[in-house]
């Protein structure tokens, strides 16, 4: 029995010694391992790599299963040379907590360093306050410039109000003016329009300035042939019907209305009408006879006030027509003006440009 347990005794220690043996070995490889793998690092560092120094210095703390103070030192010498103070300072931090074992020089080297980690410190923090200041800066900028609109914006609304009001007065003194003119200068049987401003509607007085017609139009034109166009309602939509004519006893002569009317000339005069459903935005025009009958095919989408016999119509491109409804110069032109001294201004295009020209009654083109 003595024996076979000195027997077992001798197989158990050689068991624990090769385990002892193994875990030399094991331990042996592990430092030769991170060794090799820190040498890689200061090679790196030395050749100005330090990206893959530092990948191989987290490689050997991997190995190592923790860091040492030349780990920490060269961390901080890599860190420095990238010029990121930062970390510099954090690393500098741990090998100052963790460097008991480390002999006098890697201290000195290391604190060797400490200098410019300071003064790199202090200018990223310089660096960090004028970025804060440029902000501040520019947010106080910001809300100026909205102050400044906002300020902007009210004196333009005063502006814009007092040049309404401005030119309202004008108008009156101007109107004004004119009544006066004529109670001055009294043309027999008549009829002008006058702004009432106390009511601020459009009546029509004599050359003695009374009110032969009662202010209640919300505007009016001068009478012709006996006849004048006013505004009378104030309907909204596109082309709403809002005008009509009066006789100068203020009688409405028509009992419907036109979304355009000009005055009569020769016992026509063009008119406007939405011949759709209200709102249909189908408007046409062409011309009437003192009964309200219409003298031709109402096609056209505008119609000009007579001059000389002419009135302009626009289908797209603008012609003229005669008091009879009659096509007398052909639909090519653009925008022409009213007939004066036997002429028009008007454009036509040629060779893809603008050409402004005049004409003449048979649309012929003359010279100014």
């Amino acid at each position: 029995m003595s024996r076979k347990r000195h027997f077992f005794s001798f197989q158990i220690s050689i068991v624990l010694l090769v385990a002892m043996n193994s875990l030399g070995v094991y331990a042996q490889n592990t430092n030769d391992r991170a060794k090799a793998y820190y040498l890689e690092a200061f090679k790196n560092y030395q050749n100005k790599n330090f990206s893959k120094s530092l990948e191989r210095l987290a490689a050997t703390e991997e190995i190592l299963n923790g860091t040492n103070a030349k780990i920490l030192s060269l961390k901080v010498k890599n860190y420095v040379a990238q010029k990121n103070y930062k970390k510099a300072a954090m690393y500098f931090e741990l090998f100052s907590n963790n460097n008991s074992k480390a002999d006098e020089n890697l201290k000195n080297d290391v604190l060797s360093y400490l200098v410019e980690i300071e003064d790199g410190m202090d200018l990223l923090k310089k660096n960090e306050e004028r970025k804060r200041q440029a902000e501040i800066k520019k947010i106080a900028a910001k809300k100026l410039n909205t102050i400044k609109a906002m300020e902007k914006e009210r004196l333009a609304v005063i502006e814009r109000l007092k040049e309404s009001q401005k030119e309202k007065e004008i108008k009156i003194k101007r109107m004004l003016y004119f009544a006066n003119y004529l109670v001055a200068f009294p043309r027999a049987g008549t009829l002008i329009p006058f702004l009432d401003v106390k009511t601020n509607k459009v009546g029509y007085i004599n050359g003695q300035g009374e009110f032969v017609i009662k202010p209640t139009y919300l505007d009016g034109k001068n009478f012709s042939e006996g006849l004048a166009v006013v505004k009378s309602k104030n309907e909204g939509g596109y082309f709403p019907l809002n005008y009509t004519f009066i006789d100068m006893q203020g009688n409405e002569v028509f009992n419907y209305y036109f979304s355009r009317a000009e005055n009569f000339y020769n016992g026509v005069a063009p008119v406007c009408l939405d011949v759709g459903k209200p709102g249909s935005r189908n408007l046409k025009c062409g011309l009437i006879n003192r009964k309200g009958e219409k003298i031709m095919k109402f096609k056209y989408y505008q119609i000009g006030p007579f001059s000389e016999g002419l009135a302009s119509i626009c289908f797209g491109k603008c012609g003229f027509v005669n008091v009879e409804g009659e096509l007398v110069i052909p639909i090519k032109h653009y925008s022409p003006s009213p007939f004066k001294n036997g002429k028009s201004k008007t454009s036509v295009f040629k060779k893809g440009k603008i050409v402004y020209i005049y004409i003449d009654k048979d649309g012929k083109r003359i010279d100014n």
